[in-house]
């Protein structure tokens, strides 16, 4: 693979060639020394300068749109990897001649993380269904799905009648003939309609539904989402993983990790996770190998610095497969 070096590879130095020749000398040798101790001295260096900074995950509006669910379901999937293969991260490691050759390496225990079951017939009412995937009014930053019409189709809403209820149901955007629904159990409104019309009606009628106390059965296809929680302990007793951002993936990160001699790898962070349009910064995953020395003492510097530990997140994400596990049970 090529070697991304970035465009910011000597930008970090800044601070350091203002100094007189004989101090920049005397700190690239000493930064030399610490590398051939195991210390990465470099990769210090630029979170001490202000080059490469921790950066909060910012997750997007909480909304009852399928765009506010962290997409486990897809992680490294073929539709949301950068590379090739599904499951597979891009691993640089030290090639003897001071550059980092790249790799594609697979990640099973990522492949294995989610488990998905699907479901034909699926029989429920309508006030399971929490949530939904789209709509002409997706923009819109709504917490409860009931609110759509109300704010969006007052109309639809009203009047609150058995008559009207149903005439909302029968509109042919609903597709009551094939509905696709989906559990995300790591999601707080856990059961979505993933639709590709109709948003206002539904809405309308489960909030009709909701005041008439009417019971309304739907019928289709889930696809059950589960966290196989053995997989987060696999993942974290082989890698160390932090959230950088990612215009230092190749910039600052890379040079330093070069000049350290030390192997890493990179993906991204699943989808939904972040919104970059928050806070204008985009985010990545640094996958450190715990059983590495040098990759292990990488990763020591970016916990000191308060970098997010992606692990922790995995962490979490298994809670919630836990806890599933204790009410089926």
């Amino acid at each position: 693979m090529a070697d991304n070096s970035g465009r910011r590879g000597s930008v970090e130095i800044s601070e350091i060639v203002r100094a007189p020749a004989w101090r920049r000398v005397l700190d690239w040798s000493r930064e030399e020394l610490l590398h051939r101790l195991g210390q990465p001295a470099g990769l210090e260096r630029v979170i001490k300068t202000g080059v490469l900074v921790p950066c909060s995950i910012t997750p997007p509006a909480d909304t009852f749109w399928a765009r506010s669910v962290t997409a486990w379901d897809t992680w490294l999937d073929p539709s949301s990897s950068y590379f090739a293969r599904p499951y597979t991260l891009d691993y640089r490691k030290p090639d003897g001649t001071g550059h980092l050759e790249g790799h594609l390496i697979t990640i099973p225990e990522a492949e294995n993380l989610i488990q998905e079951e699907i479901i034909h017939d699926f029989q429920c009412d309508i006030s399971l269904l929490r949530g939904m995937s789209s709509s002409k009014s997706e923009s819109h930053n709504i917490t409860d799905i009931n609110d759509l019409a109300v704010l969006r189709s007052p109309k639809l809403a009203e009047p609150v009648t058995p008559e009207h209820l149903q005439e909302n149901m029968s509109h042919g955007g609903l597709r009551l003939d094939r509905m696709r629904f989906a559990e995300y159990p790591w999601s707080e409104r856990r059961y979505y309609w993933h639709n590709d019309d109709g948003s206002h009606h539904f809405s309308a009628a489960r909030y009709q539904a909701g005041r008439l106390q009417q019971p309304v059965p739907l019928t289709g296809t889930l696809r059950r989402y589960s966290v196989n929680v053995q997989m987060v302990p696999a993942l974290r007793n082989k890698w160390q993983m932090f959230v950088i951002p990612k215009e230092e993936l190749f910039g600052s990160f890379y040079e330093s990790m070069k000049a350290f001699e030390s192997p890493f790898a990179w993906s991204a962070l699943p989808e939904n996770m972040h919104d970059p349009r928050t806070n204008g910064t985009e985010l990545c995953i640094v996958w450190l190998e715990r059983d590495n020395a040098r990759a292990s003492s990488a990763a020591t510097v970016l916990a000191r610095y308060g970098f997010p530990d992606f692990g922790e997140m995995l962490t979490g994400l298994a809670r919630y497969g836990q806890r599933n596990s204790v009410l089926a049970g």
